[in-house]
């Protein structure tokens, strides 16, 4: 989609389609939905690419099994994470989602102000985890600014698109690892285990 019509998707009666061909994706009701569940929707979309719809709902209650309890090693010391998302909801869900599992969070809404920040305290983290699309700098450029900053610097990528290049970034070690939009929280606590491990 077009920024602009990415700005407009939500809107209650816009539609892409002509009169009498449709009404379009109905996203306004899907988001309605959701905010009364107290959920939220968000989107990552590149023309003539394709877009990418992630929706957050809250967590139930549940017991986990002894097998999922355990499937993950933990760090005798509380790891360090600095979590880079230019959207204000994904950065609380993903924050809340990674200290249940002993992180210490850090975020930053704006790449700048994050490239800036890691500027300042260059080992002061562990791990960087950042999406890939963001104004000012993508995931990517902030990846290997703070690679010259820092090369020991452990680099988590999350992105809607796996495209060539961010394959490439992994094979130059700009980035350790990228994943999938969504992530599950557990596959993203496995990962992070296996990055700071290697």
């Amino acid at each position: 989609m077009s920024d602009d019509t990415l700005q407009k998707i939500f809107d209650p009666f816009f539609t892409t389609k002509p009169a009498g061909e449709g009404t379009g994706l109905g996203l306004y009701i899907v988001q309605s939905i959701l905010e009364k569940h107290q959920g939220f929707i968000t989107v990552d979309s590149q023309l003539g690419k394709g877009s990418t719809f992630t929706v957050y709902l809250p967590k139930t209650a549940f017991v986990a099994k002894e097998t999922e309890m355990n499937m993950n090693p933990v760090f005798t010391e509380q790891k360090r994470i600095l979590l880079v998302d230019d959207k204000q909801r994904v950065l609380k869900v993903m924050r809340k989602g990674l200290e249940s599992y002993g992180f210490h969070v850090e975020t930053e809404s704006d790449s700048v102000e994050a490239l800036q920040r890691f500027e300042k305290s260059p080992n002061h983290y562990d791990l960087v985890i950042t999406d890939q699309t963001m104004p000012y700098l993508t995931g990517t450029e902030l990846a290997e600014r703070i690679k010259v900053i820092n090369p020991s610097m452990k680099i988590i990528l999350i992105t809607g698109y796996v495209e060539d290049h961010v394959v490439a970034y992994k094979e130059r070690l700009i980035i350790d690892e990228y994943m999938c939009k969504p992530a599950a929280g557990s596959d993203m606590a496995q990962m992070i285990y296996k990055v700071l491990q290697s």
